[in-house]
């Protein structure tokens, strides 16, 4: 059974882009941050807890009776938004809790990267190693119904959508940072209203991209409308400002003497 080599690379490129980036940041951080490794998997668990943990065996287990008499937007808004909560609860505890000693705009940065990347390995890398390993099976001869539809379908998706999902994942990455980033701000000025901002406004990205795919909206289109967040994002992230060292370090301090 022969597969569109072009698609394979796509995949093997998109994945290598992924680990790229992986060592990248782990080289970045262990220059420029102590504890940058720490943070960055806690940033990680922030997003595998919530989703891989709770959220996906909690879908996977419910009857499909529930969702079947649902209208298309009623389950778009639905799933935007109990994907939207757990990981912004994720994130908080991170950032609040388990980055109780460092809590600054690099320590937002670094766990929203570890959040991004961990979403980006489930979503994309694990996605296309299963493929690969699919075509693999595929090419030394095994056959089952499986491999006939997975191979079809890469076989029929044009090469270059493997980038522009690699594009839309990157992109991503960058809203990621941003929400964390935002979450740390909040933390230090404890303004919980930042909170319920983040939820809506991540369930609205969440719904307003499923939308789009649900409309069958172009992937041009639907890379332009997450750049505009990763941008927006990326400019809040450049200008925000945090408290000065000797104010965070009195914040942490109340904070410890009230649950005290």
């Amino acid at each position: 059974m022969k597969t569109a080599s072009a698609s394979v690379m796509a995949m093997i490129i998109s994945v290598a882009v992924l680990m790229v980036m992986i060592l990248l940041c782990m080289m970045l951080f262990y220059i420029h941050k102590k504890n940058s490794a720490k943070i960055f998997l806690l940033g990680m668990l922030g997003y595998f807890i919530p989703q891989v943990v709770i959220r996906y065996p909690l879908l996977s287990y419910m009857p499909m009776e529930m969702f079947s008499g649902m209208d298309g937007y009623t389950l778009i808004g639905l799933l935007s938004l109990s994907a939207a909560l757990l990981e912004t609860i994720g994130r908080y505890v991170v950032l609040r809790f388990l980055s109780k000693r460092e809590q600054d705009k690099a320590v937002g940065i670094i766990a929203g990267l570890g959040h991004g990347i961990c979403e980006a390995i489930f979503l994309l890398g694990i996605m296309y190693l299963h493929n690969l390993f699919i075509i693999y099976l595929a090419q030394q001869g095994t056959d089952s119904t499986q491999i006939r539809l997975v191979t079809s379908a890469i076989e029929q998706t044009p090469m270059h959508m493997f980038y522009f999902v690699l594009l839309e994942r990157s992109l991503y990455i960058v809203v990621q940072v941003g929400l964390s980033v935002c979450i740390m701000q909040g933390i230090l000025k404890k303004k919980r209203r930042t909170l319920i901002v983040i939820f809506l406004l991540h369930a609205a990205l969440d719904a307003a991209v499923t939308l789009c795919s649900y409309h069958g909206v172009s992937a041009l289109y639907l890379d332009i409308l997450i750049f505009v967040a990763a941008g927006s994002s990326a400019v809040y992230v450049w200008k925000v400002r945090y408290p000065k060292q000797e104010d965070k370090t009195d914040t942490v301090e109340k904070e410890e003497t009230k649950e005290v």
